[in-house]
């Protein structure tokens, strides 16, 4: 059960980073757009990744206990 719990939650982190880095995608290309406005959208797909990443290492570590 442990196993199937951190898979579902990295499945679901990783739905979250794929919706949520389209949307800023989209929100990038927009001319209307000012420069600050992207470089702070930029700055939040950098929390988001980062976020990203230390559930997937958190996940394979806790997997790794699990398993020895």
């Amino acid at each position: 059960m442990g196993s199937a719990h951190y898979q579902l939650k990295v499945l679901y982190v990783s739905f979250f980073l794929e919706e949520t880095l389209m949307w800023f995608s989209l929100y990038l290309r927009s001319s209307e757009i000012g420069f600050f406005p992207k470089i702070r959208a930029l700055w939040i797909q950098a929390h988001i990744l980062f976020i990203f990443c230390v559930t997937i290492v958190s996940v394979g570590i806790r997997a790794s206990q699990h398993f020895n």
